[in-house]
């Protein structure tokens, strides 16, 4: 099960996702807002941090969103490889 952690998130302060992968494998990371609004997407390459096999650790902070201004809310995230989701949670981000 993936982990966000600190959680809630200070995007100024950073955070991050925690996944722990047992192969190599290509892994999407999709975030939506609470209207299912994607708000970010990224393809991590196996072998890659984010794809590799191991603990990985993939950084949530305003810069993770372009430093765009993402509204303080709930925020669900999807882990997806090979057309299946193998993770998904929430994290609450605050001012």
């Amino acid at each position: 099960n993936p982990l966000v952690y600190p959680n809630p998130v200070r995007l100024v302060d950073g955070s991050e996702i925690g996944y722990e992968l047992s192969t190599n494998s290509d892994v999407t990371l999709k975030i939506y807002d609470m209207r299912a609004a994607e708000v970010y997407s990224e393809l991590f390459e196996s072998g890659t941090l984010g794809g590799s096999a191991a603990y990985n650790k993939i950084p949530i902070n305003r810069e993770t969103f372009g430093f765009v201004e993402i509204k303080t809310g709930v925020y669900f995230f999807l882990l997806i490889s090979e057309n299946e989701v193998i993770g998904k949670g929430k994290f609450v981000v605050r001012p």
